[in-house]
């Protein structure tokens, strides 16, 4: 998920270090993979991501955590090349939800491999990422991170009406969590709220530094609806 397309951060769980024995277990290859990226060796993190495939240990999560691997890279090519590992991704992650089924990290992340696969031309998967994060929040239902998901989602299949009352119920309990105000911005501006766009899009402008990556696409967005 690393930057694209909703969300900046990186989807890494918490890397815990290891005995050097625990390198031998099946979960310590996965476990290594994951101490090299974050230490921020990423082409060795990739290498035993693969070995992980090959070896059939925890094959979903190292499929995804490839594919983002590829879409920090940038290039058209690894873009390419992270669409077609997406497609057994996308097997994994089935299979090890039909073992797994309470597994809401698993839905989510199944979830937003749709989300990303549906910004490619000629991809419409909005169903199938409603779908894995309405799982998800079944396990998991007040996970604001997953309703900001589902409130995109929402947006992105034309129903700008449900994706507001998505991120409203977010800003209930976490009124400065500004990524979801402005995506609210968008939403109504779909819908025709254009004022309320506005107050959302200050609002994030007044708040945040104005070097933000957020601050920034606020500005940008108010541009476009005629402020200077």
């Amino acid at each position: 998920m690393r930057s694209f397309p909703l969300i900046v951060a990186v989807l890494l769980l918490c890397v815990f270090f290891y005995p050097q024995a625990a390198a031998f277990s099946e979960e310590g290859l996965y476990d290594q993979a994951m101490e090299a990226l974050y230490q921020g060796e990423v082409d060795e993190a990739y290498r035993l991501f693969e070995r992980c495939v090959e070896e059939g240990i925890r094959t979903h999560d190292a499929y995804f955590e490839m594919g983002l691997i590829l879409m920090e890279r940038g290039s058209i090519s690894s873009y390419r090349q992270a669409l077609r590992l997406s497609d057994n991704a996308v097997q994994a992650f089935h299979e090890h939800l039909d073992e797994h089924p309470h597994d809401h990290g698993a839905w989510f992340r199944l979830a937003y491999i749709h989300e990303v696969r549906s910004e490619a031309p000629g991809i419409r998967e909005w169903e199938e990422a409603l779908e894995a994060l309405e799982k998800a929040l079944e396990i998991s239902p007040e996970n604001d991170f997953y309703m900001l998901h589902l409130g995109y989602v929402y947006y992105k299949m034309g129903e700008s009406d449900k994706a507001q009352s998505v991120y409203q119920h977010i800003l209930e309990d976490q009124p400065q969590y500004w990524e979801v105000r402005y995506y609210l911005a968008l939403a109504y501006v779909k819908t025709g709220d254009r004022d309320l766009a506005r107050e959302e899009l200050r609002l994030i402008i007044e708040n945040l530094p104005a070097e933000t990556d957020l601050a920034q696409r606020a500005r940008a967005e108010l541009r476009r609806l005629g402020d200077s």
